[in-house]
Order: C-alpha cells, then structure tokens, then sequence
C-alpha cells in the first residue's frame, strides 16, 4: 500500500492578556521574545554552612518586590503545579532534543514491527511507532505552547504518518561542550527568579560548565556558566512552557 507523509502544523496560539503578565523583566531576559543565553563569570563553590536557605513552596507564585540577584538551589519559588510542569518538561528533553525515540519509550511507545519481526522504517530516515499521533500531540500539547513547538524540531521529528507517529531518528542536537559529571556533581542547576504574575513566570536556569571539556575524574576543572531563560504562561486550561532550556543541550 502507498503512504505519503502529511504536514503538521501548529497555530500559534498567544493570549493578549498574556502581555500584561511579568513587568519588571531583568535587562538580560526579553518576556516578549526568545533571549539567548549569557555567559557569566566562574562561580565559586558555596560554603554549606553559609547557603542561604530557599523558601518552602507555595500555593501561589512569589509576590514582588522579587530580589531579582538571589539564587534558588532549587524550583521552590515555584507553585507545586509549576514545578510539576518543568520536571515534565525536564523528562522529556532526551527525546524533546537528543534522540526522538528517548520521549517515545519515556511515554510507553514501541516501534511498528513487520511480519519478520523487523523495525518499519518510512523514507529511510524516520521509524514507526505504535502511538496515535492525536493523542501523542495533544498530550506534549500539555506540556508547550504552539509557538515554542512551532520553533523547535517537533514538528519535523515527530511527523504524523497514517495517523500514528514516525520519527526521525537522527535529528539531534549535540550536548554543550563542557557537560561534565564532575562539574555537574560539584556545581548543580541553580535558578533566579525574574519575574512573576498571575499569568506568566520567568526565571533562570543558570548552568555550570567545564571548560577543560571532557576529563578524568582526577583532573581539575574550569568551571564557567551559562544562563538560560525560562518562560512559562498560563493559558485557559493551565499551564505551558513557552521558553525552555537545558544544561545538556543548551
């Protein structure tokens, strides 16, 4: 039987109320469109004893004056639905970015198999999965906007084919040179609020990177970072993530 691929396309979806959302937006961070990352100098190792202490999560997103210098260990600044939102989001960057089949496994899809048991590949450079494409798109629909989807690799990595999704699968990005378990290890993900509203949060994901690239577990480090804006806004039936980043894939 003869298939063609058909084309997927996203509206873009954006509230105008959305843009009355955060007001006081830190000068390396744009709220209306996508912010490129900013290197910032070698950190120094916290003291344990002398770290100040993130707040306990809330119901309701941290009110201003927002101390827009201080640095969060952690996503309590965050409402529990927010924080649930970005580790979603967090799961699903492996497939999001590196190999597409990460996010089918993560979300319990297996490939197509023909009568020899064998992978059925379409076009050479995409594999089909047993997964309704409906219902695959709504639900990382869920977790992103259009726009940010629109914006990325989606809508070309994960393509509808007959109603089910095939997937290329050797669309990837490479990992930021520097992405070290040592570094990572001695030098976690911390954050900064910028700002935040009823409809929509900023923050920043500042990274720590090694400079020395790739070393054995003896050698020493030159430890750098890199800071990402981060972006969700709430439309009518929740929350989305509109700008997203990571340490791994920048």
């Amino acid at each position: 039987m003869k298939h063609s691929l058909s084309k997927v396309i996203f509206p873009i979806i954006l509230s105008a109320l959305l843009l009355a959302g955060c007001q006081s937006v830190s000068t390396s961070v744009s709220s209306s469109t996508p912010s490129h990352p900013s290197t910032v100098t070698t950190p120094v190792p916290p003291s344990p004893a002398s770290e100040e202490s993130s707040p306990a999560a809330t119901d309701t997103p941290e009110q201003s004056p927002i101390d827009t210098t201080k640095e969060y260990s952690d996503l309590s600044f965050l409402t529990a639905d927010q924080q649930e939102l970005y580790r979603v989001a967090y799961d699903a960057k492996d497939g999001l970015y590196g190999m597409g089949d990460n996010l089918m496994y993560l979300w319990g899809y297996r490939p197509v198999l023909d009568d020899n048991e064998a992978v059925v590949y379409i076009d050479e450079d995409y594999v089909l999965y047993d997964a309704n494409f409906y219902e695959f798109s709504n639900h990382i629909h869920q977790i992103f906007t259009d726009s940010f989807l629109a914006n990325s690799d989606y809508s070309v990595k994960f393509i509808d084919y007959d109603g089910n999704v095939a997937v290329n699968y050797s669309l990837k990005k490479d990992m930021v040179y520097g992405t070290t378990i040592q570094v990572n290890e001695a030098f976690p993900d911390t954050y900064r609020l910028v700002c935040s509203s009823e409809s929509s949060i900023d923050f920043t994901l500042i990274s720590h990177y090694d400079r020395n690239g790739w070393n054995g577990q003896n050698d020493s480090i030159d430890v750098y970072t890199i800071e990402y804006p981060i972006r969700m806004i709430k439309l009518s039936d929740g929350w989305r993530i509109d700008e997203f980043h990571t340490t791994m894939f920048g």
